[in-house]
């Protein structure tokens, strides 16, 4: 067992606060990710988990145990940082085997750890070679499986995979997941990169400006935000958001906004007309048609204007009554000049934020 409690944790340099009371449960055995934007103060709770930094205020408990006093030897708490930092004068193998060494292990256990860890990471083959000697993902392996290979409580991994490339990340995204379930780890995963979250994580933690702003298990955070600024961070492409104006009509409430107009009549008691408000959108949520959509899905016309095609999928952008639409689409869209197309989508997948307060209405 490995849950991790931080409470009430604050932190300030140089008179800037860095984390403001944050308090949050790392659940053990988990792939949890600490999502936010430079500057969310994302390194230094890690850091403060690890015992390398000293919280202003507040407790952190591991299995129950206050270890906010504890050194960081004595936490059982691996780290894995951005930049590699692997002993340059040290082969593979000894790079990974030197935290046991540390512990005094003998060489018959180190071996049997170093060979597990390095075949269950793909490189096996490169323990005797030379940091220089190898890529940026090898390189990230290697540092990955130094800290793997400790059997740790809990592992931190403060954004390992910014510096890699993007097939190399796509990779290590696969790898750090199925590690976490191969190895029963409880990991912690720091991460400005919203796909990185998505992809690994079971729960999400997202932050701003040292706060908290929801913890929970990711597809529930992204797809039901507390607020506009959840749902504007994290999310890739970022969400689409309109105003919108609350008006009743013949028994009906709608929902109008410069591109459409929305029924939304069966959220009656959470609404009220006559009043403003945030609709927000996902660009996956959108589909593109050259034709006039009959189903029933809310439509309207825009002037398709460019198209990114990323792998296999294509980000497109258009234009309509003043506005920029951003539209996910999952295969390879081709422009011929400036199109007119029609956008349509479920209104079920339609977010209402209070203009006010940004929390989520509904």
């Amino acid at each position: 067992m490995a849950e991790l409690v931080i409470e009430n944790v604050s932190k300030k340099f140089m008179g800037k606060t860095v984390l403001d009371n944050l308090s949050l449960t790392i659940h053990d055995k988990l792939f949890t990710t600490i999502f936010g934007n430079a500057g969310a103060g994302k390194t230094t709770l890690l850091r403060i988990i690890a015992g390398v930094e000293k919280p202003d205020k507040g407790k952190i408990y591991l299995n129950g145990k206050d270890i906010t006093t504890f050194l960081p030897k004595d936490r059982n708490i691996a780290m894995v940082y951005q930049s590699f930092a692997l002993y340059p004068h040290m082969t593979v193998y000894d790079n990974i085997a030197n935290p046991l060494r540390a512990r005094k292990m003998t060489k018959s256990q180190i071996d049997e750890k170093v060979n597990q860890i390095s075949k269950s990471l793909g490189i096996h083959e490169l323990l005797s070679r030379y940091p220089r000697e190898l890529s940026g993902g090898q390189a990230q392996r290697v540092a990955i499986a130094r800290s793997l290979v400790r059997d740790a409580d809990v592992y931190l991994l403060d954004e390992p995979l910014t510096n890699l490339d993007y097939k190399i990340r796509e990779g290590m995204r696969e790898e750090l997941k199925k590690m976490c379930k191969d190895f029963s780890a409880t990991l912690v995963y720091a991460s400005p990169d919203p796909l990185d979250a998505l992809a690994m994580a079971d729960r999400v933690a997202v932050m701003s400006d040292g706060k908290l702003l929801q913890y929970g298990p990711t597809k529930d955070v992204y797809y039901t935000p507390n607020d506009i600024t959840v749902a504007t961070i994290f999310g890739t492409p970022p969400i689409n958001v309109l105003n919108a104006y609350a008006k009743e009509m013949d028994g009906h409430l709608y929902l109008e906004t410069p591109l459409f107009k929305a029924d939304v009549t069966k959220h009656k008691e959470k609404l009220s007309p006559n009043k403003e408000y945030k609709v927000g959108i996902r660009p996956h949520h959108l589909a593109i048609s050259k034709r006039k959509v009959e189903v029933e899905m809310i439509s309207f016309l825009a002037e398709l204007h460019l198209t990114h095609v990323v792998g296999a999928e294509t980000i497109c952008y258009a234009r309509s009554n003043g506005e920029e639409i951003t539209i996910h689409v999952p295969y390879i869209y081709r422009m011929e000049g400036l199109e007119r197309v029609y956008i349509y989508f479920n209104p079920e997948h339609l977010l209402v934020f209070d203009k006010d307060t940004g929390l989520r209405v509904t």
